[in-house]
């Protein structure tokens, strides 16, 4: 005999049910998250973008339904941010006013409070000095006067690194429809995700053409993808160079380049690394993604 049809009531009953769940869930997840920082106990990193990113890849492939992934992994930014914000005073320094605010607030929380800054270096020193928790600065460009990622190369458990990439998925980021993008600093050291670039700074003593570092890392087996200069006032030449992979801040490639550039390397150091974004394809429903296949 065939199953009478639910009524309109009934389903809503269900609804009612399932979101009674969800609540009883979240209010679980929470209050682990709070325990998890009560358990790590006071000077251990709270920011680490590369779980955020082993979490979001998981829950993205083993998706399934009507329920579009960009909508999910909007819901998980909220629940990442409140749940941060149960081990740390979460603050975000802002750099760039209009343009890297809503940036902010989308990758850490509609009600995270957001502190806008005149400049990257303000925001980067507003984490070094515990103003913030998380800086969101712009993307490094070559010619800028006082780049903000120079103070980045120094030594000290106070110096910020860059932790990720905003936005880690363009398709559930509204404000980055138009190509708006950044990188987060924060006091947190090095995590690999399974999927990652790196930042290292280079210190040299002289200029060095672009085709030349990518021969020198090349030798060293570290795969070049963008590069940054600087030249203080002492003639010293600072290279922010993004790399393929993982790199570890005692990864024994770094300590080759000396030897692979003739010893013109003085420097190398690891400051930085981020999960590689989302793709819009990955973060395609069913439904788009039939469209695209038919065309």
């Amino acid at each position: 005999m065939a199953q009478a049809p639910a009524t309109l009531d009934a389903l809503r009953r269900e609804i009612d049910e399932i979101d009674d769940a969800l609540q009883e869930l979240l209010i679980r997840r929470n209050e682990v998250s709070r325990r998890v920082g009560m358990t790590k106990g006071p000077g251990s990193p709270a920011v680490r973008p590369a779980r955020e990113a082993v979490i979001l890849r998981r829950l993205v492939a083993r998706h399934r339904g009507s329920l579009p992934r960009a909508v999910l992994v909007r819901l998980w930014r909220e629940i990442f941010s409140a749940s941060l914000a149960q081990q740390i005073p979460l603050k975000v320094a802002v750099a760039g006013g209009n343009r890297l605010a809503p940036l902010a607030r989308e990758q850490y929380g509609v009600l995270t409070p957001i502190l806008e800054l005149g400049s990257p270096v303000r925001a980067v020193n507003a984490v070094a000095e515990g103003e913030a928790a998380i800086a969101v600065v712009p993307l490094p460009g070559d010619g800028e006067s006082d780049p903000w990622w120079r103070f980045l190369g120094r030594d000290g458990q106070t110096v910020p690194r860059i932790v990720a990439r905003l936005p880690f998925a363009v398709a559930a980021t509204p404000s980055a429809s138009d190509g708006t993008a950044a990188l987060a600093v924060a006091l947190s050291p090095l995590e690999a995700s399974g999927d990652d670039r790196s930042y290292v700074i280079l210190e040299t003593a002289e200029q060095i053409s672009r085709s030349a570092l990518r021969d020198w890392l090349a030798k060293a087996d570290l795969t070049l993808r963008e590069t940054s200069a600087w030249r203080d006032d002492d003639s010293r030449w600072l290279y922010l160079i993004e790399l393929e992979g993982f790199v570890d801040p005692k990864d024994e490639r770094l300590g080759r380049l000396a030897g692979t550039s003739e010893s013109r390397i003085l420097r190398a150091t690891a400051v930085g690394a981020y999960a590689v974004p989302f793709e819009d394809e990955d973060l395609a429903d069913w439904q788009s993604a039939s469209k695209l296949e038919a065309r």
